[in-house]
């Protein structure tokens, strides 16, 4: 879906210098005031956990995601996890949508302002960049920077320094900590991160040096050392580590800013917590920490971030939030010091009364991360003129539904396949619009050459039926192109069918 320019604006005029020229009081000239206005950027950094693919509680994770990130306004989405997802929530949410091309199949960009241009090299020597994709967007008639991470999670040395192993997640002899930190740095380097992190602040170099309003976000499955301080060392099984964990220090000193220690700079008061909020999902709870260790540990850390660059004057940060329930509801520490702790994180979210206090129910939120939001406030032009947004994912157009009998004939139209690659296989998938984008859906079939023009896709009886069984999952019918890369499954376009259209040509036969 291509909306046009979306102005978020609140009032104000800000009138440039008007600039005397002093050749003579006859050839004196004047330059035109230029206008601006304040922009409003709301900005969501989301791990969608594997492609929103987990309907607890009989609801659909996806709708329930839409719901969220419209209810938190969100202008900009920085999303991991999102293989398959991306495309599915830009039609959702009425946003331009950038996945990266093959070779990145984590990361998504959603975005209500028009995409001018897209980070999309060639692999080089030296980098990793598969854990991270870029865009430059046209907000209101300004250029701004945002990229998604979603960083190597092996050798995760978080585990390392409370006693575990961050490879195999299983506890260390003895319950043994890594605490040195040259020891730390030598584990750490080992993992992708610092190349992936490398490849993104070369890329952004030029833009933070000019000015350039620059946002990255995502899941750096690394923690801070402005979380692991001397104030935290004997909270959350720190085991009296304080570290400066070298993945940030490499944003921080290409001059990026954590917008939330921005605001909060008290880990202890306001340790941020995005993973795991649920002790179920902690990989720490397992037979060889009880033996090692005497218990389970607490691995909770905030490995979720929104930079932005400190030399933009203009930019100004304005909130931030934790998305979704509280900590330690789900996941009381181990070590019994939950009930001392004054946590004070701001919340947001659909279940969080005006009091800022969450009520989120037993898996009520849909990622075993929690969320992390922050506002921003930058000046743009006024009145600007409409980008139209680049695009590089394929379309569904002209959906016409046919009657065939018993069946539903589908036509439409594929145009705009440029990411096509001759050695991939690709399937056009029908499926319920809730339906786990880690499968092939209820019917699917080969694309045998790059599509491009008039299709039909006949759906069955059989397919139908399922709208009525899960209606509770599913608004309506999905069309999908998609290919498996890897253990991930990336969806390029999809086109959402509404039960009630479907409905008007035909009736859906009842289990």
């Amino acid at each position: 879906m291509h909306p046009g320019m979306n102005k978020q604006t609140i009032a104000g005029l800000f009138l440039a210098t008007t600039l005397v020229g002093c050749n003579s009081d006859n050839n004196s000239s004047n330059v035109e005031p230029k206008e601006t206005e304040i922009t409003k950027l709301n900005i969501i950094t989301a791990n969608l956990w594997l492609s929103l693919s987990q309907n607890f509680n009989n609801e659909s994770a996806f709708h329930t995601a839409v719901e969220e990130f419209k209810f938190a306004k969100a202008d900009i989405l920085l999303l991991s996890e999102a293989s398959g997802i991306s495309a599915r929530l830009a039609e959702s949410l009425g946003m331009y949508y950038w996945q990266g091309d093959d070779s990145h199949t984590t990361t998504g960009i959603l975005s209500k302002y028009p995409i001018k241009s897209v980070f999309n090299d060639k692999p080089e020597d030296g980098y990793d960049q598969s854990g991270n994709i870029g865009a430059v967007l046209d907000v209101n008639g300004r250029d701004v920077v945002v990229w998604a991470n979603h960083l190597d999670y092996t050798h995760y040395i978080t585990y390392d320094a409370r006693g575990g192993n961050g490879i195999s997640w299983q506890a260390h002899t003895g319950c043994d900590p890594v605490s040195d930190a040259a020891k730390l740095d030598a584990m750490n380097a080992k993992s992708k991160r610092p190349a992936q992190t490398q490849y993104m602040l070369d890329k952004l170099a030029p833009y933070i040096k000019s000015g350039t309003p620059v946002f990255i976000g995502g899941d750096f499955n690394e923690a801070s050392g402005l979380d692991w301080t001397a104030d935290t060392a004997n909270m959350f099984d720190h085991k009296g580590t304080v570290y400066d964990f070298s993945t940030h220090k490499m944003i921080r000193d290409a001059g990026l800013i954590d917008s939330y220690r921005a605001l909060f700079p008290d880990p202890v008061s306001h340790p941020g917590i995005t993973w795991p909020f649920h002790i179920k999902d902690s990989w720490t709870q397992g037979a060889s920490f009880l033996k090692e260790c005497g218990r389970t540990l607490d691995d909770r850390d905030r490995i979720d971030y929104i930079y932005h660059n400190a030399n933009n004057s203009d930019l100004k940060l304005l909130s931030a939030s934790i998305i979704g329930p509280k900590a330690n509801t789900y996941f009381e520490g181990p070590h019994g010091e939950d009930s001392t702790y004054q946590w004070s994180d701001p919340h947001s979210g659909l279940m969080v009364n005006t009091h800022g206090t969450p009520f989120y129910g037993e898996r009520d939120f849909v990622s075993d991360h929690l969320w992390y939001k922050t506002t921003y406030q930058i000046e743009t032009p006024k009145d600007a003129t409409a980008t139209t947004s680049l695009n590089l994912n394929p379309e569904f157009s002209n959906v016409v539904l046919r009657n065939d009998g018993t069946d539903l004939a589908i036509d439409f139209t594929i145009s705009n396949f440029q990411l096509w690659q001759e050695d991939r296989t690709y399937r056009l998938v029908v499926s319920g619009d809730s339906t786990s984008s880690r499968t092939n859906g209820w019917q699917s079939e080969v694309l045998t050459a790059k599509p491009n023009g008039k299709m039909t896709i006949t759906v069955p009886p059989s397919v139908l039926t399922k709208l009525k069984t899960e209606a509770q999952l599913h608004n309506g019918l999905q069309l999908r192109i998609k290919s498996a890369i890897g253990g991930w499954h990336k969806q390029y376009a999809v086109n959402t069918i509404p039960t009630e259209e479907i409905e008007k040509i035909m009736t859906i036969p009842a289990l």
